[in-house]
């Protein structure tokens, strides 16, 4: 018969919130380094999507995303990487100034 004993049900949380910078710090450096990362995170992801769809059509399956919803989220991740880009001019030019 199984246990009720709750404390082996979930012995590890799957998901840990971000926690590597002190959430008090609202320094720009600061603002700049978390934006920088959730940018990056996001085209990482959008790639992701795209190189899986791409091999499931590769392998004769059903691919993940049609040609319009393929485009759109490449366009998407260019348009972050040049935000991603400006972002650092912008804070490249503020340090410069400093």
């Amino acid at each position: 018969m199984p246990s009720n004993n709750s404390s082996n049900t979930f012995p590890h949380p799957t998901f840990k919130p971000c926690s590597w910078h002190n959430k008090s710090d609202h320094a720009p450096e600061t603002r700049f380094i978390e934006y920088s990362k959730d940018i990056g995170a996001g085209i990482a992801t959008l790639l992701q999507l795209i190189e899986f769809s791409d091999l499931e059509a590769d392998e004769d399956e059903h691919p993940l995303l049609g040609e319009n919803h393929r485009s759109k989220l490449l366009r998407l991740a260019i348009s972050s990487a040049l935000l991603l880009e400006e972002s650092a001019e912008r804070e490249i030019f503020v340090r410069n100034r400093k």
